[in-house]
Protein backbone atom coordinates (compact mmCIF):
# COMPACT_ATOMS: atom_id res chain seq x y z
CA UNK A 1 0.00 0.00 0.00
CA UNK A 2 1.57 3.32 -0.54
CA UNK A 3 1.57 6.52 1.09
CA UNK A 4 -1.62 7.81 -0.31
CA UNK A 5 -3.42 5.00 0.64
CA UNK A 6 -3.53 3.66 -2.93
CA UNK A 7 -1.25 0.75 -4.66
CA UNK A 8 1.07 2.44 -6.41
CA UNK A 9 1.11 6.12 -5.35
CA UNK A 10 4.10 7.61 -3.35
CA UNK A 11 5.33 11.09 -2.62
CA UNK A 12 7.20 11.28 -6.16
CA UNK A 13 11.10 12.87 -5.46
CA UNK A 14 11.09 16.50 -4.33
CA UNK A 15 14.79 17.71 -4.87
CA UNK A 16 15.21 20.97 -6.25
CA UNK A 17 11.53 21.91 -5.00
CA UNK A 18 10.87 24.94 -2.71
CA UNK A 19 7.98 24.72 0.03
CA UNK A 20 6.55 26.92 2.43
CA UNK A 21 4.50 25.56 4.91
CA UNK A 22 2.89 27.69 7.73
CA UNK A 23 2.03 26.25 10.96
CA UNK A 24 4.73 24.16 10.58
CA UNK A 25 6.73 23.67 13.61
CA UNK A 26 4.32 20.96 15.22
CA UNK A 27 1.68 18.84 14.90
CA UNK A 28 0.43 17.92 10.81
CA UNK A 29 2.00 21.41 9.65
CA UNK A 30 5.26 19.61 10.62
CA UNK A 31 4.50 16.38 9.90
CA UNK A 32 3.77 17.71 6.18
CA UNK A 33 6.88 19.69 6.25
CA UNK A 34 8.77 16.86 7.05
CA UNK A 35 7.60 14.49 4.46
CA UNK A 36 8.36 17.05 1.99
CA UNK A 37 12.31 17.72 3.10
CA UNK A 38 12.46 13.60 3.58
CA UNK A 39 11.93 13.12 -0.47
CA UNK A 40 14.46 16.31 -1.16
CA UNK A 41 12.25 19.67 -0.75
CA UNK A 42 13.71 22.81 1.00
CA UNK A 43 11.09 23.44 2.80
CA UNK A 44 10.33 27.00 4.36
CA UNK A 45 8.71 26.40 8.20
CA UNK A 46 6.69 29.25 8.65
CA UNK A 47 6.27 29.96 12.75
CA UNK A 48 6.30 32.58 15.00
CA UNK A 49 8.75 31.27 17.62
CA UNK A 50 11.74 31.03 16.33
CA UNK A 51 12.98 28.69 19.36
CA UNK A 52 9.87 26.29 19.03
CA UNK A 53 11.07 26.42 15.15
CA UNK A 54 14.82 25.74 15.92
CA UNK A 55 13.39 22.74 18.54
CA UNK A 56 11.47 21.26 15.43
CA UNK A 57 13.90 21.71 13.11
CA UNK A 58 16.72 19.83 15.35
CA UNK A 59 14.41 17.06 15.85
CA UNK A 60 13.90 16.53 12.10
CA UNK A 61 17.69 16.70 11.84
CA UNK A 62 17.96 14.17 15.11
CA UNK A 63 15.28 11.52 13.99
CA UNK A 64 16.61 11.66 10.41
CA UNK A 65 20.62 12.04 10.61
CA UNK A 66 20.65 8.84 8.61
CA UNK A 67 18.66 9.61 5.86
CA UNK A 68 21.71 10.53 3.28
CA UNK A 69 19.44 12.16 0.52
CA UNK A 70 17.49 14.57 2.05
CA UNK A 71 15.80 18.05 1.69
CA UNK A 72 16.50 20.67 4.58
CA UNK A 73 14.07 22.79 6.67
CA UNK A 74 14.33 26.22 7.06
CA UNK A 75 12.42 28.54 9.71
CA UNK A 76 10.40 31.63 8.76
CA UNK A 77 9.50 33.68 11.12
CA UNK A 78 5.82 34.19 10.22
CA UNK A 79 3.18 35.92 12.45
CA UNK A 80 -0.26 35.70 10.71
CA UNK A 81 -1.87 37.62 13.40
CA UNK A 82 -1.34 41.25 11.12
CA UNK A 83 -1.42 41.99 7.37
CA UNK A 84 1.91 44.14 8.43
CA UNK A 85 4.08 41.17 9.78
CA UNK A 86 2.95 38.91 7.09
CA UNK A 87 3.99 41.28 4.37
CA UNK A 88 7.84 41.62 6.13
CA UNK A 89 8.12 37.59 5.92
CA UNK A 90 7.11 37.67 2.75
CA UNK A 91 9.71 40.05 1.77
CA UNK A 92 12.54 38.25 4.09
CA UNK A 93 11.44 34.96 1.83
CA UNK A 94 11.35 36.57 -1.23
CA UNK A 95 14.74 38.01 -0.51
CA UNK A 96 16.12 34.61 0.24
CA UNK A 97 14.17 32.25 -2.73
CA UNK A 98 14.36 32.29 -6.40
CA UNK A 99 11.39 30.08 -6.64
CA UNK A 100 8.44 28.39 -4.84
CA UNK A 101 6.28 25.05 -5.79
CA UNK A 102 4.02 24.63 -2.98
CA UNK A 103 2.49 26.72 -0.38
CA UNK A 104 1.00 25.24 2.35
CA UNK A 105 -1.74 27.30 4.23
CA UNK A 106 -2.48 24.92 6.82
CA UNK A 107 -2.10 27.32 10.42
CA UNK A 108 -4.76 28.15 12.07
CA UNK A 109 -6.87 29.09 15.28
CA UNK A 110 -8.93 27.18 17.02
CA UNK A 111 -11.96 27.50 18.64
CA UNK A 112 -11.30 30.57 20.64
CA UNK A 113 -12.69 33.37 22.90
CA UNK A 114 -13.53 36.59 20.87
CA UNK A 115 -11.04 38.91 20.63
CA UNK A 116 -9.75 41.63 18.05
CA UNK A 117 -6.36 42.21 16.65
CA UNK A 118 -4.33 45.42 17.21
CA UNK A 119 -5.84 46.14 13.56
CA UNK A 120 -9.70 45.46 14.84
CA UNK A 121 -10.29 42.39 12.95
CA UNK A 122 -11.36 39.03 14.85
CA UNK A 123 -7.98 36.92 15.85
CA UNK A 124 -9.31 33.19 13.91
CA UNK A 125 -10.21 35.39 10.83
CA UNK A 126 -7.30 37.65 10.69
CA UNK A 127 -5.19 33.63 11.19
CA UNK A 128 -6.95 31.84 9.48
CA UNK A 129 -7.57 33.74 6.67
CA UNK A 130 -6.23 37.29 5.78
CA UNK A 131 -3.24 36.15 7.03
CA UNK A 132 -2.84 33.38 4.49
CA UNK A 133 -4.74 35.34 1.72
CA UNK A 134 -1.84 38.17 2.63
CA UNK A 135 0.96 35.51 2.38
CA UNK A 136 -0.45 34.16 -0.76
CA UNK A 137 -0.96 37.57 -3.23
CA UNK A 138 2.61 38.80 -2.13
CA UNK A 139 4.33 35.67 -2.97
CA UNK A 140 1.80 35.20 -6.61
CA UNK A 141 4.57 36.42 -8.14
CA UNK A 142 7.51 34.17 -7.14
CA UNK A 143 4.52 31.41 -7.77
CA UNK A 144 4.23 32.65 -11.65
CA UNK A 145 7.74 33.66 -11.77
CA UNK A 146 8.29 29.35 -10.98
CA UNK A 147 5.41 28.20 -12.64
CA UNK A 148 7.49 29.24 -15.95
CA UNK A 149 10.49 26.86 -15.35
CA UNK A 150 10.99 23.38 -17.18
CA UNK A 151 9.04 20.97 -15.72
CA UNK A 152 7.21 23.11 -13.03
CA UNK A 153 4.45 21.95 -11.22
CA UNK A 154 2.46 24.78 -8.52
CA UNK A 155 0.58 24.04 -5.58
CA UNK A 156 -1.47 25.99 -3.55
CA UNK A 157 -3.03 23.88 -0.03
CA UNK A 158 -5.37 25.16 1.64
CA UNK A 159 -6.18 23.17 4.74
CA UNK A 160 -9.72 23.74 5.41
CA UNK A 161 -12.35 22.00 7.58
CA UNK A 162 -15.55 19.59 7.33
CA UNK A 163 -16.87 21.92 9.35
CA UNK A 164 -17.04 24.28 7.16
CA UNK A 165 -20.54 22.88 6.16
CA UNK A 166 -22.01 23.75 9.34
CA UNK A 167 -21.73 27.59 8.86
CA UNK A 168 -23.77 29.56 6.09
CA UNK A 169 -23.89 33.33 5.09
CA UNK A 170 -25.49 35.40 2.33
CA UNK A 171 -22.41 38.39 1.84
CA UNK A 172 -19.49 39.68 2.91
CA UNK A 173 -19.25 42.95 2.10
CA UNK A 174 -17.86 44.94 5.18
CA UNK A 175 -15.45 44.52 7.46
CA UNK A 176 -18.00 43.92 10.33
CA UNK A 177 -18.82 40.79 8.21
CA UNK A 178 -15.53 39.28 9.15
CA UNK A 179 -16.04 40.37 13.10
CA UNK A 180 -19.46 38.51 13.81
CA UNK A 181 -19.37 37.09 16.93
CA UNK A 182 -21.84 34.40 16.30
CA UNK A 183 -23.99 35.04 19.27
CA UNK A 184 -27.23 37.02 19.69
CA UNK A 185 -27.04 37.10 23.31
CA UNK A 186 -23.78 39.36 24.50
CA UNK A 187 -23.26 36.72 27.54
CA UNK A 188 -22.81 33.66 25.29
CA UNK A 189 -19.74 34.97 23.02
CA UNK A 190 -17.53 32.62 23.93
CA UNK A 191 -19.74 30.06 24.84
CA UNK A 192 -18.46 26.95 22.84
CA UNK A 193 -21.05 27.01 20.23
CA UNK A 194 -20.57 30.57 19.55
CA UNK A 195 -16.29 30.18 19.40
CA UNK A 196 -17.01 26.75 17.24
CA UNK A 197 -18.94 28.82 15.24
CA UNK A 198 -16.60 31.43 14.43
CA UNK A 199 -13.81 28.34 13.72
CA UNK A 200 -16.64 27.17 11.01
CA UNK A 201 -16.29 30.33 9.55
CA UNK A 202 -12.99 30.54 8.79
CA UNK A 203 -12.91 27.22 7.41
CA UNK A 204 -15.32 28.73 4.88
CA UNK A 205 -13.42 31.47 3.83
CA UNK A 206 -10.64 29.22 3.12
CA UNK A 207 -12.45 26.94 0.74
CA UNK A 208 -14.15 30.36 -0.82
CA UNK A 209 -10.53 31.63 -0.71
CA UNK A 210 -8.86 28.53 -2.42
CA UNK A 211 -11.89 28.29 -5.39
CA UNK A 212 -11.43 32.47 -6.14
CA UNK A 213 -7.91 32.13 -6.32
CA UNK A 214 -8.54 29.33 -8.77
CA UNK A 215 -10.48 30.91 -11.03
CA UNK A 216 -8.10 34.04 -10.43
CA UNK A 217 -5.33 32.34 -11.83
CA UNK A 218 -7.50 30.59 -15.02
CA UNK A 219 -8.40 33.51 -16.08
CA UNK A 220 -4.62 35.02 -16.38
CA UNK A 221 -3.18 32.27 -17.77
CA UNK A 222 -1.16 31.33 -14.64
CA UNK A 223 -0.86 27.05 -14.28
CA UNK A 224 -1.41 26.56 -10.59
CA UNK A 225 -3.88 23.94 -8.81
CA UNK A 226 -5.06 25.42 -5.49
CA UNK A 227 -7.03 22.92 -3.29
CA UNK A 228 -8.68 23.32 -0.48
CA UNK A 229 -9.40 20.20 2.27
CA UNK A 230 -10.55 18.57 5.23
CA UNK A 231 -7.61 16.33 6.54
CA UNK A 232 -10.04 14.86 9.07
CA UNK A 233 -10.15 14.79 13.16
CA UNK A 234 -6.54 15.18 13.73
CA UNK A 235 -5.81 14.49 17.51
CA UNK A 236 -4.54 17.80 18.59
CA UNK A 237 -5.38 19.57 21.58
CA UNK A 238 -6.88 22.31 19.54
CA UNK A 239 -8.85 20.15 17.39
CA UNK A 240 -10.44 18.50 20.18
CA UNK A 241 -11.50 20.90 21.82
CA UNK A 242 -13.90 21.50 19.18
CA UNK A 243 -15.92 18.60 21.01
CA UNK A 244 -17.56 18.72 24.53
CA UNK A 245 -15.51 17.91 27.21
CA UNK A 246 -17.21 14.55 27.80
CA UNK A 247 -16.85 13.47 24.61
CA UNK A 248 -12.78 14.27 24.10
CA UNK A 249 -11.19 10.79 25.25
CA UNK A 250 -13.74 8.97 22.71
CA UNK A 251 -12.64 11.71 20.35
CA UNK A 252 -9.42 11.03 20.70
CA UNK A 253 -9.30 7.25 20.12
CA UNK A 254 -10.74 8.07 17.03
CA UNK A 255 -8.55 11.04 15.65
CA UNK A 256 -6.04 10.82 12.99
CA UNK A 257 -2.47 10.90 14.05
CA UNK A 258 -0.70 13.93 12.28
CA UNK A 259 0.70 11.68 9.64
CA UNK A 260 -2.98 9.98 9.10
CA UNK A 261 -3.84 13.85 8.42
CA UNK A 262 -0.92 15.25 6.68
CA UNK A 263 -1.95 12.58 3.98
CA UNK A 264 -4.59 14.83 2.24
CA UNK A 265 -2.31 17.76 2.48
CA UNK A 266 0.59 16.20 0.85
CA UNK A 267 -1.42 14.55 -1.78
CA UNK A 268 -3.21 17.80 -2.96
CA UNK A 269 0.60 19.42 -2.65
CA UNK A 270 2.55 16.23 -5.08
CA UNK A 271 0.35 14.15 -6.54
CA UNK A 272 1.03 13.28 -9.71
CA UNK A 273 -2.33 12.08 -9.84
CA UNK A 274 -3.36 16.09 -9.31
CA UNK A 275 -0.68 16.82 -11.54
CA UNK A 276 -1.98 14.44 -14.64
CA UNK A 277 -5.48 15.54 -14.10
CA UNK A 278 -5.31 19.38 -13.41
CA UNK A 279 -8.31 19.91 -14.58
CA UNK A 280 -10.15 17.78 -12.11
CA UNK A 281 -8.22 18.78 -9.03
CA UNK A 282 -8.28 22.39 -10.10
CA UNK A 283 -10.42 24.49 -7.25
CA UNK A 284 -11.14 21.12 -5.92
CA UNK A 285 -11.96 20.40 -2.27
CA UNK A 286 -10.49 16.99 -1.12
CA UNK A 287 -11.39 14.99 1.74
CA UNK A 288 -9.13 12.91 4.17
CA UNK A 289 -6.48 10.85 2.55
CA UNK A 290 -6.97 13.03 -0.86
CA UNK A 291 -10.47 11.86 -1.78
CA UNK A 292 -11.95 14.34 -4.44
CA UNK A 293 -15.42 15.68 -2.84
CA UNK A 294 -17.88 19.13 -3.14
CA UNK A 295 -17.85 21.87 -0.82
CA UNK A 296 -20.98 22.83 0.91
CA UNK A 297 -23.08 24.88 -1.03
CA UNK A 298 -21.94 28.19 0.25
CA UNK A 299 -18.53 26.75 -0.56
CA UNK A 300 -19.38 26.66 -4.20
CA UNK A 301 -20.81 30.02 -4.33
CA UNK A 302 -18.70 32.10 -6.93
CA UNK A 303 -20.09 35.30 -5.98
CA UNK A 304 -19.65 34.69 -2.22
CA UNK A 305 -15.76 33.80 -2.90
CA UNK A 306 -15.76 37.15 -5.40
CA UNK A 307 -17.04 39.02 -2.56
CA UNK A 308 -14.69 37.23 -0.03
CA UNK A 309 -12.00 38.44 -2.48
CA UNK A 310 -12.52 41.77 -2.80
CA UNK A 311 -13.28 42.44 0.88
CA UNK A 312 -9.88 40.55 2.08
CA UNK A 313 -8.52 43.15 -0.43
CA UNK A 314 -9.89 46.40 0.85
CA UNK A 315 -9.31 45.25 4.28
CA UNK A 316 -4.98 44.15 4.21
CA UNK A 317 -5.48 47.86 2.35
CA UNK A 318 -6.70 49.78 5.13
CA UNK A 319 -4.35 48.02 7.46
CA UNK A 320 -1.37 48.98 5.51
CA UNK A 321 -2.26 52.04 5.29
CA UNK A 322 -2.87 52.62 8.81
CA UNK A 323 0.26 51.28 9.33
CA UNK A 324 2.06 53.62 7.74
CA UNK A 325 3.14 50.95 4.96
CA UNK A 326 1.57 51.84 1.78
Amino acid sequence: MGFFGRPTLQIPDQTGKVALVTGANTGMGYTISEQLALKGATVWMGARSEAKAKEAIARFNAEHKNVAKKGEIVWLKLDLTSPVDVIASAKSFLSKSDRLDILVNNAARMASPFELTKDSLETSVAINHIGHFTLTEALLPLLRQTAQLPGADIRVVTVSSGLHSFISVNNLSTKEDFNTTFSSNPASVDSLIAQTKRYNFTKLLNVLFAAELQRRADQEGTPLVSISLHPGVVGTGGALDLFPAVARPVMKLLAKSPLQGAIAPLFAATSPEVRGNAEKYKGSYLLPGGKLSLASETGRNEKLAKELWDLSEKTVKEIMEGNGSI
